[in-house]
C-alpha cells in the first residue's frame, strides 16, 4: 500500500506519493526534514519548486504508523556500532530422561534457558540438512534482518564510532 500525501498550495491541492513529493520541493535537500515533520506532527510546511509555500499532510484518515522512535530535533546523525547476541530459530531434536512428559518439558526449558546444567542423558541434535538450510538462508539474506530469521536479540555493547578524517590525521 502506497502512502499518499496531500499538497495544499495557493494553486490548489494535489495528491502525490511520498516519492513524488521530492520532485515538487524547491530544495530537495529538505526532503528528509519534511518526512520527519510529517511523521512527528502529521504536517509539513514546504516551499514548492513551482513557486510558493504549501502545506503537506497525509491524504486519507490515517497517518503512517512508525516503528522506530521519532527524532525530536533535526541534528546531525552519528554512526554507532553495536555488539549483539542474535537468536535464530533452528529445528533441534532433544533427548531427555524424565519421570513424566511435564517434567521433561520443564527440564528442557530450564536447560535451554541456562537455569540448570543438562542432566545425564540430555542431548541436543541438529540435523545436517537443517544446519545447511540455516547457513543457506544466512548467506542469501545479505544482512537483511527480516530475511535472516532473527527471533530475538540482546545488545551487549553500543558505542559511537569515531570517524577520523584524513585532514585530522595530518594535524
Amino acid at each position: 500500500m502506497t502512502t499518499m500525501l496531500n499538497v495544499s498550495s495557493s494553486g490548489g491541492d494535489a495528491i502525490v506519493t511520498v516519492r513524488a513529493l521530492r520532485a515538487l520541493l524547491a530544495d530537495t535537500a529538505t526532503y528528509s526534514d519534511v518526512l520527519t515533520s510529517l511523521l512527528e506532527f502529521e504536517f509539513a510546511d514546504v516551499i514548492l519548486r513551482e513557486g510558493g509555500p504549501a502545506k503537506v499532510t497525509f491524504a486519507g484518515a490515517e497517518p503512517v504508523q512508525t516503528v522506530l522512535p521519532l527524532r525530536r530535533t533535526i541534528s546531525p546523525l552519528h554512526e554507532f556500532e553495536a555488539q549483539v547476541d542474535l537468536r535464530f530459530q533452528i529445528p533441534a531434536h532433544i533427548l531427555c530422561r524424565a519421570g513424566s512428559k511435564n517434567e521433561a518439558r520443564q527440564t528442557i526449558d530450564r536447560v535451554l534457558r541456562n537455569e540448570c546444567h543438562p542432566p545425564e542423558g540430555f542431548l541436543i541434535r541438529l540435523a545436517d540438512e537443517d544446519i545447511n538450510d540455516f547457513m543457506s538462508q544466512f548467506d542469501n539474506a545479505g544482512g537483511d534482518p527480516h530475511r535472516l530469521g532473527v527471533h530475538d536479540h540482546t545488545i551487549t555493547d553500543l558505542r559511537e564510532r569515531l570517524l577520523i578524517t584524513s585532514k585530522e590525521l595530518r594535524s
